[in-house]
């Protein structure tokens, strides 16, 4: 009983707070939370800038800058980020460290069935992609990032990657920013258990070095099949074209072609292809 009451307190709490929190747009993408977002979001950044040096000397005006950019809000405000480096035909960076001190760094790392997958296409709002570590920072401490010590932090779920928007941080520099992963907040009750009764945590390796069996790799090789397939039947590429389509923005010109609601019949029938993908998953820790 008096936890019932102090959880409805909380929730009370939190709603009469969310009607003078004006959240960041990197916190609430779409700004439809009823509450305030706490958590981890993940972002693909360009970062374009305009040099006027650069153009009263004859060179391009224009550079650009490519990161993945990992932000931490508390109650709908951004309170730290971090970022890694990516080239531009980079969908994601995993199994990397996104250091925000001295001595802690956070790792995204995928789960088994998907970390084969380069394209960061997922079902939007539904998928488990993985889980967030907290681990030592190697260059601070010499100590490497393991299973052993690795502090599971949350999973992470797909974001709606559809959705981008422009920010202006100064006159000569613009950044996009496309969603691409986020953890759940505390009342969202789907992921607390996403693999049944065990540990989110306890099937993911932080260094991805899962185990493959010939089965594995069947049940991979015919989603891919299947996948090219479906596309064939919509899109006018070659096999070449389609395998050589590692990132989105490969696979955005191709959908071009397409009308909307055949466009987003094909993105969602691929994406439950990859996720319907049968792998056998196994404790790791």
């Amino acid at each position: 009983m008096l936890r019932s009451l102090l959880l409805l307190l909380t929730l009370i709490h939190w709603a009469q707070a969310a009607w003078w929190i004006t959240e960041d747009t990197r916190c609430d993408p779409l700004q439809k939370g009823w509450l305030p977002y706490t958590g981890w979001r993940f972002f693909r950044s360009f970062d374009y800038s305009f040099g006027l040096r650069a153009l009263a000397s004859g060179g391009f005006p224009v550079s650009s800058k490519h990161f993945i950019r990992m932000t931490h809000c508390n109650m709908g405000k951004v309170d730290y980020e971090a970022g890694v480096p990516c080239q531009r035909k980079d969908d994601f960076v995993w199994n990397k460290d996104y250091c925000v001190s001295p001595t802690t760094c956070f790792r995204p790392v995928r789960r088994k069935k998907y970390a084969t997958r380069d394209m960061a296409i997922y079902l939007p709002f539904a998928t488990v992609v993985g889980g967030l570590f907290m681990c030592p920072n190697f260059r601070a401490t010499g100590v490497n990032c393991t299973n052993e010590n690795a502090v599971p932090v949350k999973p992470l779920i797909a974001d709606f990657s559809g959705y981008k928007w422009t920010e202006y941080p100064s006159y000569t520099n613009v950044e996009q920013q496309v969603p691409y992963l986020y953890t759940p907040d505390a009342l969202d009750v789907r992921f607390r258990r996403p693999f049944g009764n065990s540990e989110w945590s306890d099937f993911l390796d932080v260094n991805e070095e899962y185990d493959w069996s010939e089965d594995d790799r069947s049940a991979i090789n015919k989603a891919i099949t299947d996948s090219v397939n479906l596309l064939h039947g919509y899109l006018d590429a070659s096999d070449e074209v389609l395998v050589q389509a590692t990132s989105w923005s490969h696979w955005s010109g191709m959908f071009g072609q397409l009308e909307s609601a055949t466009r987003k019949f094909v993105s969602k029938t691929l994406r439950s292809m990859a996720d319907r993908i049968s792998i056998e998953e196994k404790r790791v820790r």
